[in-house]
């Protein structure tokens, strides 16, 4: 429950003098600051996981339509479930998960309980991997997966670049982070686009 910090002095003061307790002012101070905390309504903390869902959903539906764009260009590939539902936070048809493996589990807090969403996670991901994606305010959002996961991902993506003579003892690192960069920004700029 959340009120503004004027209703919860004026409940204490309201207890304090119905009960001639001023002697435990302090206990019941505490008690109502911490059950009567002022601050983020239900709805407006359901809002900030709502948008943390559907910038994912964004980026994956923009992602997935143009690395595969004649199966996966209908938006309804892939979309976010409604608050409160049970199960992965973003919904994949059965040709996307084809292509995207994971069970995405979605937080937008200030403070993560990051093993609790990691059961969360693996409860939800069906025959999928599970895939946590956190944020909080003013932050980039984050993507955690499996250390086990990641390091078969980076293998694939080192031989892959390496099969096509990408990939030379050179370092060209610099380089690669700057391509990915531009295709993030790119991503960005289209989804942009969409939006209107």
């Amino acid at each position: 429950m959340s009120i503004t910090k004027a209703k919860r002095d004026k409940i204490l003061n309201q207890i304090v003098t119905e009960c001639k307790a001023e002697f435990y002012r302090a206990e019941i101070e505490a008690i109502l600051k911490k059950n009567l905390a002022p601050g983020k309504t239900a709805s407006s903390a359901k809002a900030k996981g709502r948008r943390a869902q559907q910038w994912l959903r964004d980026r994956l539906r923009t992602i997935l339509k143009s690395v595969w764009y004649a199966e996966l260009r209908d938006p309804d590939h892939v979309h976010s479930i409604g608050m409160g539902q049970s199960g992965a936070d973003i919904v994949l048809s059965p040709t996307a998960k084809g292509v995207f493996p994971f069970a995405c589990e979605v937080k937008n807090t200030e403070k993560i309980g990051f093993w609790p969403t990691v059961r969360q996670a693996e409860a939800n991901r069906g025959n999928q991997l599970p895939l946590i994606m956190f944020a909080k305010n003013r932050t980039k959002p984050w993507i955690a997966v499996e250390a086990e996961v990641f390091l078969a991902m980076y293998g694939n993506l080192a031989q892959y670049l390496q099969s096509y003579g990408h990939m030379h003892h050179d370092n060209r690192l610099p380089d690669m982070l700057t391509e990915l960069q531009d295709m993030i920004k790119e991503i960005n700029e289209q989804i942009q686009k969409e939006k209107g």
